[in-house]
């Protein structure tokens, strides 16, 4: 019984930092445009569409982007 709980136990936990590194690890994506606000549209490498405030951005950069507690943020690759 013990055997078998700590199996679960264990599989369960490597699911869980698998995905905690995939969110940890960034998205890439590419800025589509940039409003006066300096609101950028960027699309995501997967097809995702994201509006987020991303500074200095231009059409055309590359930008890594995560998600954290719902929000979506962006930072220019380097």
């Amino acid at each position: 019984m013990c055997h078998k709980l700590s199996k679960i136990f264990v599989s369960t936990l490597f699911v869980l930092i698998i995905a905690v590194s995939f969110a940890i690890a960034g998205t890439p994506g590419t800025v589509i445009s940039v409003d006066e606000q300096g609101m950028a549209t960027v699309q995501t490498d997967d097809g995702q569409m994201l509006r987020v405030k991303v500074a200095g951005a231009q059409i055309g950069d590359k930008v890594d982007c995560t998600e954290k507690a719902g929000k979506a943020s962006c930072k220019k690759a380097s």
